[in-house]
């Protein structure tokens, strides 16, 4: 199994389900029927339906926190231990909002019949009309504020340095500058379905849109001055 351009979701989640470091994740007496029914609740189905295999039950874990199903505590657990990059719990067709506390079903629909589809756009409303559409108590309010005053905005420049001495083969240098504006810099993301405190982290990826091909990619953590 491997990545190409044309993997869909599906795809994804099982290559991520598949890694070595899930081989000997438990699957305990009579688990493997808990896991048939948890099939049934997930938005994908597996290829291979064992369920007593922990590649699959890693599938099926990794589809219930993106889904926020509630589980026994023996599945939390291992759920737990499987989490490392799924940070706010959301599938990619999620709306933005998602992430927003107490932003639920009704006022996401609500949100986006107003063209207020991102945490940008809830930022940018007047505190009047915002207050108006989200119908928020003044303690859900203050989360909400919490919240967006420390969400990342990020403004990114590069220069492909000595671009005029390239050709075909050779090696490409490229300058990249990420700048933080925030009134609330810290080194955690609020990420309240996350199992313990997840420090804040960024990739950088390069690739080519025409072709969409990825070329290379590395993570940094921005300095705070």
């Amino acid at each position: 199994m491997s990545l190409n351009s044309k993997t869909k979701l599906k795809g994804l989640i099982e290559i991520l389900a598949s890694a070595a470091e899930y081989e000997n994740l438990p699957i305990r007496h009579k688990e493997d029927t808990l896991l048939q029914q948890l099939s049934t609740r997930v938005p994908l189905k597996l290829t291979n339906a064992k369920y007593n295999d922990p590649h699959n039950k890693t599938n099926l874990l990794i589809q219930a926190h993106l889904s926020r199903l509630q589980l026994s505590a023996e599945l939390q657990s291992d759920t737990e231990e499987i989490l490392k990059k799924i940070t706010q719990a959301m599938w990619n067709k999620d709306s933005f909002l998602k992430q927003l506390p107490h932003f639920t079903a009704e006022v996401i629909k609500k949100c986006t019949e107003k063209s207020v589809e991102s945490v940008f756009d809830v930022m940018d409303m007047e505190d009047d009309a915002r207050n108006s559409l989200l119908g928020f108590t003044e303690a859900q309010m203050a989360d909400v504020a919490c919240y967006c005053n420390r969400y990342p905005n990020i403004d990114l420049s590069y220069e492909v340095l000595d671009k005029d001495k390239i050709v075909s083969g050779s090696q490409v240098q490229i300058a990249v500058n990420l700048e933080r504006e925030d009134e609330d810099v810290s080194p955690h993301v609020i990420a309240p379905f996350f199992p313990q405190k997840r420090e804040e982290g960024w990739w950088i990826v390069v690739g080519d849109p025409k072709t969409n091909k990825y070329v290379v990619s590395m993570s940094l953590v921005l300095l705070v001055y």
